[in-house]
């Protein structure tokens, strides 16, 4: 039932992450994910592909939000045109 739920949540993240971070970091991730299920078991694999996908969202949306921040502030030295 773990895996079951595991692998609805990982489909979803894919997809997001799909159209918000690109294809090359999901296809890394995946490939990482598929190693673990040839060494270990279905559980881990997914438990891995998700936390891999889930990292990655999270750094891209903390990226975009020093980037907004960055470009809202007069004096950063980013604005420098």
């Amino acid at each position: 039932m773990l895996e079951f739920l595991l692998a609805i949540a990982l489909l979803g993240l894919v997809l997001y992450a799909l159209i918000y971070v690109g294809v090359v970091v999901v296809l890394v991730v995946l490939a990482v994910a598929l190693l673990a299920l040839l060494f270990s078991g279905i559980g881990i694999a997914l438990g891995i592909a998700l936390v891999g996908v889930a990292l990655y969202i999270t750094y891209g949306i903390f990226k975009k939000i020093i980037a907004n921040e960055h470009a809202n502030d007069p004096h950063s030295a980013m604005n420098d045109e």
